[in-house]
């Protein structure tokens, strides 16, 4: 992908740790941020643990622990059962339309 603009020294909040960057605008459809291989060069070594959804490492002197959230299974839902599934459900993390291609 080409990317045609660069937004300079963009600050984010991750899990209460402040972090600085360069970020790439890339046309990525439903993603808000992806954190890639460039900013991951930055922080050195890391410790990772995807059984337990563990990464550990240093920033600004200090060791840090970012954690994820273990997700349960994808449903997929089409378009005629979504009204029940947003009335039922308890929380929507994406919803995300596509064309149908078949």
């Amino acid at each position: 992908m080409q990317c045609q603009f660069v937004c300079r020294n963009f600050k984010w909040t991750l899990q209460g740790i402040e972090f600085e960057s360069d970020v790439l605008h890339l046309p990525l459809g439903s993603c808000d941020l992806v954190l890639g291989v460039q900013w991951l060069s930055t922080l050195g070594t890391i410790k990772w643990n995807f059984e337990q959804l563990r990464m550990e490492f240093m920033h600004q002197g200090k060791n840090n622990v970012l954690r994820g959230l273990a997700g349960g299974k994808i449903q997929m839902t089409a378009h005629e059962q979504l009204p029940k599934a947003l009335k039922t459900a308890a929380q929507i993390c994406m919803l995300q339309l596509v064309p149908d291609t078949m």
